[in-house]
C-alpha cells in the first residue's frame, strides 16, 4: 500500500520537493517517493492512452493483466518487454528461450497460454515467477532455473508436457498448485515430490509420515489427504504454505520442527481430529484461518506457543 505510513512521513502544510511526472486538466502529479514495489492485477487494464511507464520504479512484482491493452504494451516490438527487470510480455517466436541477464522477474502474463515454447532456461538470478506465468503452456517440457527465490501459485499449472524441472536449492517459496497437471508431477513415483528443497506433493500411503530432513518448505503437498494420521516435520522446514494440510480428515498429530517461522493461510483448515498443538518458539506468523474448523482443538489451552498457553 503506497499510502501506508504516509501520515508519519508528511504533515499538513509541510513544504516538500518532488518531480513533476504529469500535468492534467485537473492538477499536477508530483512524484515524492520512488517506492512502488507491487503493481496489482488489472491495475492499468484497458487504459489505451497509457503510452509511457516509468522504468525507474522499484517494482518487484507485476500482477495479472496489469498493463493489458495499454498503448505502451501493445506497440512494443521488443522481444522481451520489461519493467525494472520484470518480464511483462514475451513477443518472440522461439521454442527454446534463454532469458537474458537483465530479467530478474517474470509477470503473470509473460508466457501464459503460449503454445509455442518448449524450453525455458535462466542462468541468472530470478526473484519472482508470478502466479500463472507459464500456466497452460502445453508444449513446454523443460524448465531450468539456476537461481530463483519465489515461484507463485499456478505458475506452471496445466503445462501437460512438462517433465524436466531443475530448480536451485536456494528457492525460498513455491506456492500452491504450481505444478498441477504437469507430466512431472502426474508421473512421479516416489513418496515425496520435491522441487528445489520445497515439498510439492506427498504420494505415499499415509498413516505415519516423516518428512525428510533438508526440506525447507511445504506447499499444498497434503491437501485433502485422508490417509495421513501423524506428520513429523523436520527442523529444516521454515514455512508451511497455504492449504498444506487442509481437509486432512484423519490427521491427529503434528510434530513441528524447531525452526518453523510461518504457517500459511488455511494450512490446517478443517483438520477436525487434531486435539493439541505445540508450536515452536521460532514461529513469527500464523496466517488467516490457519487452524479454522479444527473442531477437536477443544481443550482450554490447546496451543502452546513461546512458552505461553494460547486460549483458542
Amino acid at each position: 500500500d503506497p499510502w501506508a505510513g504516509v501520515n508519519t512521513r508528511y504533515t499538513v502544510g509541510q513544504k516538500v520537493s518532488g518531480k513533476i511526472s504529469n500535468i492534467a486538466d485537473y492538477g499536477v502529479f508530483v512524484e515524492l517517493e520512488n517506492g512502488v514495489e507491487y503493481i496489482g492485477d488489472y491495475s492499468f487494464y484497458g487504459l489505451t492512452r497509457l503510452a509511457y511507464v516509468n522504468a525507474d520504479l522499484c517494482v518487484k512484482e507485476v500482477g495479472e493483466s496489469a498493463f493489458y491493452g495499454t498503448f505502451w504494451l501493445e506497440i512494443s516490438a521488443a522481444e522481451f518487454v520489461t519493467l525494472n527487470g520484470i518480464l511483462i510480455r514475451y513477443n518472440g517466436s522461439s521454442q527454446k528461450i534463454n532469458l537474458p541477464e537483465n530479467i530478474t522477474g517474470i509477470s503473470s502474463d509473460a508466457f501464459k497460454s503460449n503454445k509455442n515454447i518448449m524450453e525455458i532456461v535462466s542462468d541468472y538470478y530470478i526473484d519472482t515467477v508470478s502466479s500463472e506465468a507459464f500456466s497452460d503452456c502445453t508444449a513446454l517440457n523443460k524448465v531450468h532455473f539456476n537461481s530463483v527465490k519465489r515461484i507463485c501459485d499456478y505458475a506452471f499449472s496445466g503445462c501437460t508436457s512438462l517433465y524436466d524441472i531443475c530448480l536451485s536449492n536456494d528457492v525460498e517459496f513455491i506456492g500452491s498448485s504450481c505444478f498441477e497437471n504437469t507430466k512431472w508431477l502426474d508421473d512421479f513415483k516416489e513418496d515425496f515430490a520435491v522441487a528445489g528443497n520445497i515439498l510439492i506433493s506427498y504420494k505415499g500411503n499415509g498413516g505415519f509420515v516423516q518428512i525428510p530432513d533438508g526440506i525447507t518448505g511445504i506447499a499444498d503437498a497434503f491437501y485433502s489427504d485422508s490417509s495421513v494420521e501423524t506428520v513429523v516435520i523436520p527442523d529444516s522446514v521454515k514455512y508451511i504454505g497455504e492449504y498444506a494440510f487442509e481437509s486432512c480428515s484423519e490427521l491427529r498429530c503434528v510434530i513441528f520442527g524447531d525452526q518453523l517461522e510461518t504457517i500459511g493461510n488455511e494450512a490446517f483448515y478443517d483438520c477436525g481430529k487434531i486435539t493439541t498443538l505445540f508450536l515452536p518458539n521460532t514461529l513469527k506468523k500464523i496466517d488467516d484461518s490457519a487452524f479454522r474448523k479444527c473442531t477437536h482443538l477443544k481443550e482450554r489451552y490447546s496451543i502452546k506457543y513461546n512458552n505461553i498457553q494460547v486460549l483458542l
